[in-house]
């Protein structure tokens, strides 16, 4: 098991004291465990915790394998970002509350929106297996990024 520890960033500091206990399993979908540990954050990680990463990734690969496309062509990868634009766009419609702050009758229609940001992941999965990213590499880039993130929050980047 692979183990990865970074520092809480300062804002997560005030919730981290809040915890009443070192250890807290928080449930994050993806990481199997989050640690409280002198206000870190370790992220325990393991081939169970892209289980569902690695599913998504195999039904896209299954559908684009069912339409028959060459998923590797220019067209294709075009294709998929600007999908990806219009489903984002689609998403900000469903936010109404936040996409339209002027009105003050808005509101946001959960459903609709986890059915555009699940089209928008289609497309985003898509484009990945375009070139190649397993859900593994995918993982492993987020959690670099992720550390990166705090210790650019941690020196006031």
């Amino acid at each position: 098991m692979e183990m990865h520890k970074w520092p809480l960033p300062e804002k997560a500091k005030l919730l981290a004291a809040k915890a009443d206990s070192t250890k807290s399993n928080l449930g994050f979908d993806g990481i199997k465990t989050m640690h409280l540990e002198s206000l870190s954050v370790t992220y325990e990680s393991s081939a169970a915790t892209v289980d569902k990463l690695e599913t998504i990734f195999k039904l896209q690969n299954d559908l684009q394998t069912k339409f028959q496309v060459d998923i590797h062509g220019k067209d294709f990868k075009k294709t998929m970002l600007l999908a990806m634009m219009v489903e984002l766009g689609e998403a900000a419609q469903e936010m109404q509350d936040v996409f339209k702050y002027w009105k003050t009758t808005s509101t946001t229609n959960r459903e609709n929106l986890k059915l555009e940001l699940v089209d928008t992941l289609h497309f985003f999965v898509n484009l990945c297996l375009s070139v190649d990213i397993t859900a593994e590499e995918l993982f492993e880039a987020f959690l670099k990024k992720n550390k990166m993130n705090h210790e650019r929050q941690d020196a006031k980047y």
